[in-house]
């Protein structure tokens, strides 16, 4: 596949923007997520245009460019990584590029560079913990597939804020399937009916870029567990910042999903270990509630 683009009105040419690279092997996270987004593509799976760039953003597998739309001039080639799904651009930074690459979220740079942002793979004691991606349930029964969101006009400081979901799959079960086209045995965490399912913490990241261009993160939780604050919590469907970036917002769902609860978290409330002396983080607040008996 191939990627055209022109401006609009008559006589306008088309400027060939992008080509479908080789075709190469999935890796098993990348498969995974495919058959539960029910998607077969290959090449160019994905574009879209950024206004506050005026600029298109193009997927080709597993490495993005973005092109002006003023000349169609490439303004930035990001490094390829392999196995690296779910490419966010930074809303403020057009030369920052967040993704998901097997169980930790990466920083790419259209200058080259690859930062890792979190370490969760480091983790000992056999936990099976991954960063800014969604557990198996969120995906198949909410159609969620991404675990992490730049704030709004983040950066405007020199400080880039992501929230991130952190999910531990340690006490899930393990499901063994056979691929029949390779004869090979797989193993992946898959929730039995009536068996535990993944816990999932909100947490958030900020990063800065030193006078040498490291890149220096510090990570933030929450004091308290949103299980502590509403004890019906079993899944967060949907999460995501409020327009203005000072707080979050977060449903919460029991497991038979007959009570819903819509509430806000303030930036402010994320702080990094120990927790800071008094007062207190602030608490959040309940922006909507549903309850169902069915």
């Amino acid at each position: 596949s191939q990627l055209y683009l022109s401006g609009l009105g008559g006589g306008g040419e088309w400027s060939k923007l992008a080509s479908q690279s080789a075709a190469r092997q999935f890796s098993r996270s990348e498969q995974l997520l495919r058959e539960r987004m029910r998607s077969c593509g290959s090449g160019i799976s994905h574009y879209e245009y950024l206004e506050a760039e005026d600029a298109v953003l193009v997927q080709d597998g597993c490495q993005c460019l973005l092109a002006s739309r003023k000349g169609w001039e490439v303004k930035a080639v990001f490094p390829e990584m392999a196995g690296a799904v779910d490419f966010k651009l930074c809303p403020s930074e057009c030369g920052l590029l967040a993704c998901w690459c097997e169980g930790d979220l990466w920083l790419l740079t259209g200058k080259g560079g690859k930062h890792r942002l979190t370490h969760t793979a480091e983790l000992k004691g056999g936990r099976k913990v991954t960063a800014g991606h969604p557990s198996f349930i969120i995906q198949e029964e909410f159609d969620r597939y991404t675990g992490y969101w730049w704030q709004p006009h983040t950066g405007k400081d020199g400080v880039y804020s992501i929230l991130y979901e952190e999910v531990d799959e340690t006490q899930v079960g393990v499901a063994h399937t056979l691929n029949p086209s390779t004869q090979t045995h797989q193993t992946y965490c898959y929730p039995m009916p009536g068996t535990k399912n993944a816990k999932s913490t909100l947490k958030l990241l900020t990063f800065h870029f030193s006078e040498s261009s490291e890149v220096c993160v510090e990570h933030k939780s929450l004091p308290w567990a949103l299980e502590d604050c509403f004890p019906h919590t079993e899944y967060l469907p949907r999460l995501g910042w409020m327009p203005s970036g000072h707080s979050v917002w977060v449903q919460l769902l029991d497991r038979r999903q007959q009570h819903l609860v819509t509430t806000v978290i303030s930036k402010e409330a994320f702080c990094s270990a120990p927790p800071p002396p008094p007062p207190p983080p602030p608490l959040p607040y309940t922006l909507y509630e549903e309850k169902s008996e069915s």
